[in-house]
């Protein structure tokens, strides 16, 4: 068996709100070999869009990333720096936005 090109394991992304936190996303899992393409296909508010912004690593308060691995190319990614970050998008990951 080959190594995914980008494996996501039990993510959860937190909602901070009111003093309490809430869990957007709870528990996603998927690989994406090299070569494939995917689309994430769900109801409006399921977590889509956010749970791609936490493999760009382009969450935003009051949203985090509370758990999981984001392994690239068998490296985990969810705690690199910015700069590292940066250098990954566009050239190693990257999304279509929902709203160009």
């Amino acid at each position: 068996m080959t190594t995914p090109l980008l494996k996501v394991e039990n993510l959860r992304i937190a909602l901070a709100g009111d003093g309490v936190t809430y869990d957007a996303v709870e528990n996603v899992s998927f690989e994406i070999g090299r070569g494939e393409a995917v689309a994430l296909v769900g109801e409006s508010g399921c977590g889509k869009s956010i749970t791609a912004l936490s493999v760009m690593g382009l969450l935003r308060r009051p949203l985090s990333l509370a758990g999981g691995r984001i392994i690239l190319d068998g490296k985990e990614i969810q705690n690199v720096s910015a700069a590292e970050m940066r250098r990954l998008r566009g050239n190693r990951i990257s999304m279509i936005f929902q709203e160009p």
